[in-house]
């Protein structure tokens, strides 16, 4: 291990946003796109031929195709302080990077002929065979494991969105502690979990909830709302990695 990272600097470095799309979610991608600068810096200091070779980063297609996008994309730039910008073929999103970065180098290149633009239906197949090889295996050569856990016991769900800041109401008469700001939490099952994708965070309490990184991902397979309970699947045995989950607007109903 390296520095003060709980995983080694080989391990994937994952953040969920729970959206489909970035523009469903854009102040919660935006809020871990800053934590994974912060985590891209530590473990750039932490190894000495990495941090001299710096890094390339290739955007989603949303970047090229919503106006709305635009505000997030430089957000992230900035958090991520790229110096070079590639922009291939759009007039428009070259236009907005040179004038919101004028003393970077913004680079605007042409498209091969030969490449073609995914309708989102073939992006949803694509999502969906994604996830089916997670846990299947690309041949279906894995078996997933399922296991049972009691929601508010064994594990705790909490909503893929911004941290919103309690009611004044809500506290004691008088008090003038700053208000802290929590991230939704699920209390009791519900039918709309089952055929959800759900991220497990590397978490050991719900304070880092906000900040931390997926350590794998389950599948909800079905609630029993009489226990507040939900069977998952697990892409290998061993159990979960911590109690801390997210839940958001993916879902896989192949498993059905």
């Amino acid at each position: 291990e390296s520095g003060d990272l709980d995983f080694t600097p080989r391990n994937p470095l994952i953040y969920f946003s729970g959206a489909e799309k970035i523009t469903e979610n854009a102040k919660r991608f935006r809020e871990l796109t800053a934590e994974l600068a912060k985590n891209i810096d530590a473990r750039m200091q932490a190894d000495r031929e990495l941090g001299p070779a710096g890094l390339l980063i290739d955007t989603p297609p949303w970047a090229a195709s919503a106006s709305a996008a635009s505000k997030t994309l430089v957000v992230a730039l900035q958090s991520l302080r790229v110096n070079a910008l590639v922009v291939i073929r759009n007039d428009r999103l070259f236009k907005e990077m040179k004038d919101a970065f004028p003393g970077m180098p913004v680079v605007k290149v042409g498209q091969s002929g030969g490449l073609v633009d995914r309708d989102e239906a073939a992006v949803k197949h694509l999502a969906s065979d994604r996830i089916k090889w997670y846990f299947d295996g690309i041949r279906g050569q894995l078996s997933p494991v399922r296991e049972t856990f009691v929601l508010g016991k064994d594990l705790f769900i909490y909503q893929a969105r911004s941290a919103v800041v309690a009611d004044a109401a809500l506290r004691p008469i008088g008090s003038d502690e700053v208000a802290e700001e929590k991230i939704p939490q699920i209390i009791v099952v519900d039918k709309k979990l089952e055929s959800s994708v759900l991220a497990v965070l590397h978490a050991s309490s719900e304070d880092e909830v906000l900040t931390a990184n997926a350590a794998g991902f389950v599948l909800v397979e079905s609630v029993s709302i009489a226990d507040n309970s939900l069977t998952l699947s697990l892409p290998c045995p061993g159990g979960l990695k911590s109690k801390y989950l997210v839940y958001g607007k993916i879902k896989y109903f192949e498993h059905l």
